[in-house]
């Protein structure tokens, strides 16, 4: 039979949608059987007992919705807090037999089709017999029958259709016999096609009650029977929000598919049972606002019972690290999305399929939220808790002794294959059905299935079809998909009672308990972030209370939100790719700016009603966000002008407190006080300078061997450790048995790096550890409230820096180590060890919420299976060592670190940092945490047993009081104020917000020492209604309450919630601060910023807000600003152009708000003039990130500190018309103080700037501002950042175009090395030769460049060898070259800048090994445009180009020999320093002479001698000389004793003219001359073209390309250098095949020629290879471009080529090829067919024959002065240029506009740049000039 329903309501009308059941929705309901949370009594006949929800009571409570046990036919019942059954009795004397009787007509509200009707009740008092009549629509009736209600209490949940449940009576009593039930019965309607309208029931027998619950209708007839046995499929897709890949992908292709694949499910007719459960709000949140029409579509099928929500909360989130308030608004938020959304809870079941362990608290915080259910997979993956003793069904009972009813055992979530059949027959899952009965009572199983990659997505067809079959199948197991919360009532309802308890935690052995340190930086701002938001709620609540800020629910709320979804189970654990982490970073910063200025103007609302008028001198404000009593020391800075050396602090009562100065800086004084503070509250303190220094009485001694408070006396040893500490209130007891200290253990994970610890290298003894290797003590602070000493050492490179504190007072029972680490180490976990005096098998490890008790760590077995192993613990922050007898025990405390260990009775370890020896996955984890890290452990003393006092010490540590600087005010609320006061230590409030759907607030305690408790509460004013939430602030019942106290009973380890309505504050005598008003400035608006989702390229700039995201104000700290309009081709903002706006008047408005950021990705500083007084404010980019941590050499931390007032979470690209996904846009909110009137606001002339919206107000809240830090980011303090900004004083050239040599795929462009990301990047797998090339819209001095290498991915990723190319002549040179490299990023500033129109990076080595795959993530280079002198700038001329193309402008002319053939002397000419030009012959002197192409004029040499590269003696002398007719050689360089160079470099004090260069060099280490290098600079002096007909015009001309070369020095660069006999100076290519059928090669002869002979020297005019046998020879006047080219290869001729002889059989050596008539050209291509070739084919020579074609000019003017020629030139051609020196040139359009200038000395200008158009060319000479008309064809 078919088993699923699938149901909707539109109108309130039910309809079947998909299948074969509809709940009816009935009226008359005339009993309450069910008790809600809330209700005090029923009105029942079952003995004054009532059933009870799941909502009041877990435990046997009644779900608002169930299926049948095992008929899986679903009824809905009516609300339980109303009357929700039908009442039927006839028990004599009964109340309810008079009232109700023994007859019911159940109405139902719509008519129904149907085939039968299942009906749902039970009887309190014995069995009844009831009969039955249908009634239909059109007022007949069907045929009375009969049906048996057995009594509901069952004892097995055989026949029953739901089972376990329980019982209450009106006092609340709770009977434990949970074995109640209710019956379901099955009707056969006789007439299908008829409505029917309602039912009549009649109890038949006497005595008896019955209660009808639901009715259900089915379009199939009463099954024969039904199956006994279960097999429950939850169907899941798992989606990790961030792992492999970021969230970008997640949001653009996962979740997409996840919707698409689903839907295609559902619509698929071949699977009509098919149901779906997916988890995780924040995805439903991301599908809302990208796919906002897939979205309503989603709405549909959760409406139709196909798509379930599962989870319950925000994200799959790890469950260890974030706090118990994170794992409860986990649930929170997430729960309230889908009610807002969906109208539905998300599921009561937490699914946490693939989270690394869980920790005891889970159940607690599960409980606390209505959560019922857990189930996971992961245990299988080395549970701690050895697997094969796990029950698959347990009852987990948390650390409160909540239970969380769990699946221990379930197969991998993403299994399917093995589901492709029909599994009602499938005997494994019989067997597992009886095995699950017999052990636990439970006849039924279930199974997780799901598409594999963890991508999301939807389930394959086939599996998805046989799972549909599988539920309509007769077999003997009834199988079953559809909610997850369903399933789960049905399973844990079939039995209960035979279910075993856990009482402990669910660890993983190593499998994810590296997770507790990895990525320490997010752990530090997850625990900063979590504060920072709880101290801004606790404030924002208080602000709101008295009216003047209210609550920024928006913002608080978001800033929550981003905290929780980057709490995934692959994102905070530190096991996501290096990527994931810039969007986890800005968020956690994008949280602390939001937070920050929130709590900030919360604290300043409160403030400003607090009396500071007693202050004399500068007022601050203390605000202590814990709620206990606090006498603490408070960190602050103030700015005083004037020089002071002490200050004096005195508070509201007129006593001075201690007060201690740690920094001035020039007036910048930061300094420590002791502040009294009571609880949720602030206290007034008044600040003074003096010049006398007042002394305080205390007990604080210190040098460099130790120090001593009141409480402790410390001792330091020759390490630097601390080795003693006497504890004074202890008898003087000694509290460590050995040093504290910082141990280096070796870590090795090969396989899951980030992710493990093992057991075994803990048990190890430690490799090193932290010594006094580079030791350093000084004494930091010696001063009345604390003293410190600072500890400097380095160890395997490595350095550690270490503050040990003591106080006086506040914190004087605590001993502070303050970490600040470069760590460099790797392969080692740093561990701080414990060695201590109390000693105790077991630990205690602070759980948030709840602690857990654990014994030492327990060690691997060969059996793992069998045998537990406890390695790595949880704790947060702080774990307990109490000595056995409970006399005494020491706290370790800590601010961000989550990982212990404890191996002895008496040591206790606390894991700093992880850094795992890896293997070939996850290499890039290798590198985790190199860097900086800061961190933070405390010493905390006790006697016995551990208490409240650790959790508010560690309370104290990790949340301290700030400070707020003020203004001199009266208050309402006087000089100290406390809003919540509680009567027991041992409870603490953990939550004090805004209610999410009403005024009320919530707040939350925690108890905090394992024992119940009895609490009173005090409020600032009286409680007007109060009421018990829970954590997901649902309903529970009243609470107690008189006047401003709350009165409850709170159980051990328990959170506690209630609902609190607050009088306001009236009770203060005075007039309390109203909230800020905001008088918006009408702007005329010049630019649109904004685009609709529908039409996103309309807006001016090139990222653009979405307008969907844009309210017509946004609202930022109470300060409201108005928008423009959103609507489409309209201006929304200002772009600063100087403008002069007005000002409206308004009454005490002395505060101009400006929301505003700026189009600079590197913000402006800008100028804002208010009637004549200007404001200097630095506006930040609207782009880009907000932080950026890095703690590699390659990225440059980077923190804004603005006010955040918005943030649009993604941009529209109208560039590319789409989304730019979790891409931000930001607004900022600046404020600038004006007198009350001001008239006139003068804007910056910028327009990079934009102002969205100016407000004027009378906010005083902001006149309060911070004196401690509150926005906490990660920067280095004593430590160096490794990233040294290289200072380049030019900005980076963006190209024009860019291409590369081939790309991987889409996500790996070339563009994305340019795109100023570090983690994206170029990738090249494929090409023989990796480049990347930009080009420029005009030339460009570059000066210098920047490589970042994929080191973020693996060491070896680093490319060892790349180099700088420019292009000239046509081709590509090197300028710069990287050897040996092992940096992940190079950064040079070029020594000799060059110019160029366009640059290449070459990758030589794309990784450490040879060649490898190209992987660059940022190429920059840096320039500007050139300037005249940089223009004429000598350049490198003999290096040969790159790629076999370009021009040859030097090539060796003769030289005195080589050693062999690899070591020629051609080697020199190229910048590949691992290629030589060695001699060892009997010359004394070994020469080379390289002839250059053109005389030049040189004055510098360069030569690169033998220990470049090895290690034999440089030469010691050598002799540099020129020719300009390689005849006569003039000497022009000398050295001697130069042997130490390995580079030899002479520059000449004036330049010389040369075509030919000697270098003579005495013979080195060897008895040889090794020469890796010998460049050549200068500058073309003059052109030799030869006039003789002899000589080829090709000779030294450019080879603009060529297809197939064999490798860099066997290049069609050959064929024009006149080597005609040089069988290793050849063009050498292969026969290529079919697929590539055209070797060709393309020479410019670099002017017109009127061409009338061709010459090819083939193979065997000195070699053995085969001759080709023909070839094709074509001319051209045009140019063929890059793309051009790139086709050659594949085809023949070309529309641009005249053919000018075809030739099939020519074998002759010599080919000689003579035309009848010329042909004039500038460009020759040669085609070689690859039928022509043999198997490969070495060309010695291609020469070209002609004469200069006229130049057009009919007559040079020799009596001239200036001479321009030729007028008429083809685009790329010179224009000739005689003139005397010192001329100039100017070449405009005939619009007017500047194209070109220059100097005429080179006598030639190049048209390269220059589009074919009419020109107008002026020269200058300092006598004459002329002007010319120029046409560029």
């Amino acid at each position: 039979m078919k088993k699923f329903l699938f149901i909707t309501f539109l109108c309130n009308i039910p309809f079947l949608l998909f299948a074969s059941y509809i709940p009816i929705k009935l009226s008359g309901y005339n009993s309450d059987i069910v008790l809600t949370s809330g209700e005090s009594n029923s009105e029942t006949s079952g003995g004054g007992w009532s059933l009870f929800s799941d909502e009041r009571i877990s435990r046997g409570g009644l779900p608002q919705q169930i299926r049948g046990l095992f008929s899986d036919v679903p009824y809905i019942f009516n609300a339980f807090d109303k009357d929700c059954a039908f009442c039927l009795s006839s028990v004599k004397g009964d109340a309810s037999s008079e009232k109700f009787g023994s007859v019911q007509t159940v109405y139902f509200e719509n008519s129904q089709r149907a085939s039968s009707l299942w009906i749902l009740g039970t009887a309190t008092t014995g069995q009844a017999e009831l009969s039955l009549t249908i009634n239909y629509a059109d007022g007949t009736s069907d045929d009375k029958q009969t049906l048996t209600v057995n009594n509901w209490h069952a004892e097995s949940c055989e026949g029953t259709a739901f089972w376990q449940l329980g019982r209450i009576d009106a006092a609340g009593n709770i009977d434990n016999d949970y074995k109640y039930a209710l019956f379901e019965n099955a009707i056969q309607v006789s007439n299908t096609e008829k409505a029917i309208s309602s039912v009549t029931i009649e109890l038949l027998n006497n005595d008896a009650s019955a209660y009808i619950m639901a009715i259900t209708a089915s379009d199939r007839p009463v099954p024969e029977n039904v199956a006994d046995k279960k097999l429950f499929f939850i169907s899941n897709s798992h989606l990790d929000t961030q792992w492999n890949w970021t969230v970008k992908e997640t949001i653009g292709e996962y979740i997409k598919n996840t919707l698409e694949q689903n839907f295609q499910r559902f619509d698929d007719n071949d699977s009509p049972n098919f149901q779906f459960n997916f988890e995780g709000a924040i995805k439903y949140m991301w599908a809302k606002e990208y796919y906002p029409e897939k979205f309503e579509q989603l709405r549909n099928y959760i409406k139709a019972g196909k798509w379930h929500i599962s989870g319950g909360a925000v994200d799959a989130n790890d469950v260890n690290i974030g706090s118990g308030e994170s794992l409860i608004r986990n649930f929170l938020y997430g729960q309230t999305f889908y009610r807002n959304e969906f109208g539905v809870r998300g599921g009561r079941d937490i699914m946490l399929p693939d989270c690394f362990g869980f920790p005891w608290s889970l159940p607690t915080v599960a409980a606390h939220c209505g959560m019922k259910y857990f189930h996971s997979q992961k245990l299988s993956w080395n549970s701690a808790y050895a697997y094969n003793k796990l029950p698959r069904f347990a009852r987990w009972i948390g650390t409160d002794g909540s239970e969380l009813l769990s699946v221990l055992k379930l197969n991998p979530y993403d299994a399917h294959e093995e589901f492709r059949k029909d599994m009602s027959y499938d005997t494994q899952m019989l067997d597992e059905v009886s095995d699950n009965t017999a052990t636990y009572g439970i006849p039924a199983t279930v199974k997780y299935v799901g598409p594999r990659s963890d991508r999301g997505g939807g389930l394959d067809k086939e599996t998805a079809d046989w799972l549909s079959k599988s539920v309509d199948s007769d077999g003997p197991l009834s199988v079953s998909l559809g909610s997850t919360t369903e399933m789960l009532d049905q399973i844990f309802h079939m039995g209960y009672d035979n279910i075993p308890k856990i009482e402990h935690g669910l660890p993983m052995r190593a499998h994810g308990v590296g997770g507790y340190t990895s990525r320490c930086m997010l752990k530090y701002w997850l625990r900063k972030g979590e504060l920072l938001a709880d101290a801004t709620e606790k404030a924002s609540v208080m602000a709101n209370w008295l009216g003047t800020l209210p609550y920024q629910q928006k913002t608080i709320n978001n800033s929550w939100i981003r905290l929780l979804w980057h709490q995934f189970h692959d994102d905070i654990p530190g096991t996501s790719i290096n990527e994931a982490y810039k969007y986890s970073v800005n968020d956690q910063v994008l949280n602390q700016l939001d937070l920050s200025r929130t709590l900030n103007n919360a604290v300043g609302g409160v403030a400003a009603n607090l009396n500071t008028s007693w202050c004399e001198n500068i007022p601050l404000v203390v605000y202590n966000p814990l709620s206990q009593d606090r006498t603490d020391i408070v960190e602050a800075t103030i700015n005083i002008e004037e020089n002071i050396e002490h200050l004096k602090i005195t508070d509201s009562d007129g006593r001075q407190v201690p007060v201690q100065i740690v920094d001035n800086n020039n007036g910048e004084i930061k300094f420590i006080f002791l502040a009294t503070v009571p609880s949720l509250g602030y206290s007034t303190y008044n600040v003074s300078p003096t010049q006398s220094d007042e002394s305080y009485e205390n007990e604080l001694h210190i040098s460099e061997n130790g120090m001593e408070n009141g409480r402790y006396r410390i001792s330091i040893d020759s390490n630097g450790d601390v080795c003693s500490i006497i504890d004074k209130q202890l008898d003087n007891k000694e509290l460590l048995s050995a040093p504290i200290r910082l141990a280096m253990l070796y870590d090795e994970s090969l396989s899951w790096p980030s992710w493990e610890i093992h057991g075994d290298q803990l048990q190890q003894a430690p490799r090193e550890y932290v010594d006094n290797e580079g030791l350093n003590i000084e004494v930091a602070e010696k001063g009345p409230l604390r003293v410190s000493l600072k500890i400097s050492r380095t160890k395997n490179g490595s350095t550690f820096y270490q503050y040990i504190r003591l106080t006086s007072a506040g914190s004087e029972n605590r001993i502070d180590f303050v970490n600040e680490v470069d760590w460099q180490t790797r392969e080692r976990l740093l561990k701080a060890t414990f060695p201590l005096t109390a000693s105790n098998a077991f630990a205690t490890y602070d759980l948030s919420i709840g602690a857990d008790v654990n014994a030492n760590s327990t060690s691997y077995s060969t059996d793992t299976n069998n045998t537990d192993a406890h390695c790595e613990f949880l704790g947060h922050r702080w774990a307990d060592v109490t000595n056995a007898d409970n006399s005494f025990g020491v706290s370790i405390l800590n601010d961000c670190k989550y990982g212990w260990d404890k191996q002895k009775d008496n040591e206790i370890r606390l894991t700093l940092i992880h850094t795992p020896k890896v293997g070939d996955a996850y290499t890039y984890q290798g590198r985790q945490d190199l860097g900086l890290n800061k961190f933070t452990y405390s010493f905390f003393s006790h006697s016995g047993k551990w208490n409240a006092d650790t959790q508010w010490e560690a309370d104290k540590l990790n949340q301290p009081m700030l400070a707020y600087q003020t203004t001199t005010h009266d208050g309402v609320l006087g000089s100290k104020f406390a809003f919540v006061k509680v009567n027991n230590k041992n409870v603490a409030v953990k939550a004090l917000k805004k209610a999410e759907q009403s005024e009320k607030t919530i707040i939350r305690f925690y108890e905090l020492t394992n024992q119940g408790q009895d609490v009173e509460v005090e409020f600032a004013s009286d409680i007007v209604s109060a009421e018990e939430v829970n954590g997901v602030e649902e309903y529970l019942g009243p609470a107690t309450f008189s006047n401003n106290k709350l009165s409850f009973h709170i159980d051990r380890f328990h959170p506690k919630t209630f609902a609190v309505e607050l009088a306001n504050p009236s009770v203060y005598s005075g007039t309390v601060t109203e909230a800020p008003s905001s008088v918006s400035v009408d702007m005329e608006y010049n630019v649109d910023v904004m685009s609709s989702n529908s039409n996103k390229t309309d807006a001016d700039v090139r990222l653009a807000f979405p307008a969907e995201l844009i309210n017509d104000d946004i609202v930022a700290d109470g300060i409201s600003f108005k928008m423009g309009s959103r609507d489409d081709a309209q201006n929304n903002a200002v772009k600063c152009e100087g403008q002069s706006i007005s000002l409206p008047s308004v009454p005490n408005g002395n505060k101009l708000y400006l929301l505003a950021s700026s189009l600079n990705a590197d913000g402006n500083e800008a100028e804002f003039d208010v009637d004549g007084k200007k404001h200097m404010i630095r506006i930040e980019s609207y782009s880009g990130s907000v932080g950026i941590w890095s703690n590699s050499s390659d990225v440059k931390k980077e923190y804004r500190h603005e006010n955040t007032a918005f943030t649009a979470t993604h941009i529209h690209d109208t560039s590319e018309n789409k989304d730019g996904i979790y891409e931000y846009l930001y607004m900022y909110k600046y404020v600038i103080n004006i007198p009350e009137g001001s008239r006139t606001i003068t804007l910056p002339n910028n327009p990079d700037i934009l102002v969205y919206a100016i407000t004027i107000s009378d906010n005083v809240n902001d006149d309060t501002h911070p004196a401690s830090q509150i926005v906490q980011v990660l920067n280095h303090t004593d430590t160096q950042d490794p990233y040294q900004e290289i200072e380049h004083t030019d900005p980076i050239v963006v190209p024009s175009s860019i291409k590369a040599s081939s790309y991987t795929n889409n996500s790996e462009r070339p563009e994305m090395a340019s795109d100023g990301d570090e983690y994206t990047k170029w990738c090249d797998n494929s090409s023989q030769v990796k480049w990347i090339e930009y080009k420029f819209d005009r030339p460009q001095t570059i000066t210098g460049w920047r490589v970042m290498n994929a080191g973020i991915e693996s060491d070896e990723y680093i490319a060892s060898e790349y180099n700088l190319q420019r292009h000239v002549n046509n081709g590509w040179v090197d300028v710069d070259c990287v050897y040996d490299n092992t940096t992940n990023t190079t950064d040079i500033v070029l020594e000799h800048p060059f110019v160029t129109s366009a640059v290449r990076l070459m990758v030589v080595s794309g990784e450490q090994s040879e060649h490898g795959v190209a992987r660059i993530y940022e190429f920059s280079v840096y320039g500007h445009e050139p300037t005249e002198a940089e223009e004429q700038l000598t350049q490198i001329i003999s290096r040969r180009p790159a790629y076999g193309f370009g021009k040859q402008t030097a090539k060796v002319y003769g030289s005195s020999g080589r050693v062999n053939a690899a070591e020629d002397p051609y080697n020199i000419l190229d910048s590949d320093r691992k290629t030589k030009w060695c001699y060892n012959g009997s010359s004394n002197k070994p020469y080379v002479i390289v002839e250059l192409s053109d005389i030049y004029s040189v004055d510098r040499f360069d030569i690169y001698d033998s220990r470049t590269m090895e290690d034999y003696d440089n030469s010691d002398e050598y002799t540099i000389s020129v020719s300009t007719d390689g005849h006569t050689f003039t000497t022009v360089a000398d050295e001697h004793g130069v042997a130490s160079e390995s580079c030899h470099t002479s520059i000449l004090q004036e330049p010389v003219n040369a075509k030919f260069v000697k270098l003579e060099m005495s013979k080195g280490g060897g008895g040889a001359v090794r020469v890796y290098g010998f460049d050549i600079w200068g500058v073309l002096n003059q052109k030799t073209d030869s006039d003789n007909p002899r000589t080829p015009v090709s000779l030294n001309k450019t080879i603009l390309g060529a297809y197939n070369t064999k490798n860099f020095k066997e290049t069609a660069l050959n064929l024009t250098d006149g080597v005609t006999d040089n069988t290793e100076l050849t063009w050498n290519f292969n026969n290529c095949g079919a697929s590539n059928p055209v070797n060709w090669v393309v020479l410019d002869l670099e002017n017109r020629y009127d061409i009338r002979r061709f010459i090819i020297y083939d193979s065997k005019t000195y070699g053995t290879s085969n001759n080709i046998t023909g070839y094709r020879i074509y001319v051209s006047d045009i140019a063929p471009t890059d793309e051009e080219m790139a086709e050659f290869h594949k085809t023949t001729g070309g529309s641009k080529w005249t053919e000018v002889i075809t030739s099939t059989s020519d074998n002759r050596n010599i080919k000689t090829i003579d035309l009848d008539d010329a042909v004039a050209a500038r460009y020759v291509k040669l085609e070689i067919p690859y039928r022509c070739v043999t198997d490969s084919a070495q060309l010695y020579e291609f020469e070209v024959y002609g004469e200069l074609v006229p130049t057009g000019i009919d007559k040079i003017d020799d009596n001239s002065e200036i001479n321009v020629y030729p007028n008429v030139v083809n685009r790329g051609e010179y224009i000739n240029v005689i003139a005397p020196s010192g001329s100039n040139y100017v070449i405009c359009n005939l619009n007017g506009s500047l194209i070109d200038y220059g100097k005429t000395d080179k006598r030639q200008i190049s048209t390269n740049t220059m589009q074919r158009g009419i020109y107008l060319l002026t020269v200058r000479s300092k006598n004459n000039s002329i002007c010319k008309k120029i046409i560029i064809k």
